[in-house]
């Protein structure tokens, strides 16, 4: 299928896709080039992209993604493995975020305390 569909199918533009080729995000086995030098993707493109924007959703960076999948199609890591390690990453972040929450809604009370003081 050429770019254009592909763009369709997954919902990515033109240019992500180009961009994700140049930098091996696309495994260079689901591309060709016509005589035209026009782009050719195979049709498991689709779903390799499906799981690349999976990958982003979950907070993969591309480099990540990228590994990942390599990791996986030379049968270094299993998917729940590699799944599970963002998981936690992701836990912790959150914890840290939620920490921050806590610090900020603790700051706007004082404010609003003083602000309610200072109105007197």
């Amino acid at each position: 299928m050429r770019i254009g569909t592909l763009a369709r199918k997954t919902g990515l533009s033109i240019h992500t896709l180009r961009f994700y080729e140049t930098i091996g995000v696309i495994d260079g086995r689901l591309v060709s080039r016509s005589s035209n030098n026009y782009r050719h993707y195979d049709d498991k493109a689709v779903e390799h992209l499906r799981l690349v924007r999976f990958g982003r959703d979950a907070g993969f960076t591309l480099s990540e993604i990228t590994r990942f999948i390599e990791d996986i199609a030379h049968g270094k890591r299993r998917r729940s493995e590699v799944l599970g390690a963002k998981l936690k990453e992701l836990q912790a972040r959150k914890r840290s975020i939620d920490a921050i929450c806590g610090l900020l809604r603790a700051k706007i009370a004082r404010l609003k305390s003083a602000d309610r003081a200072g109105a007197r």
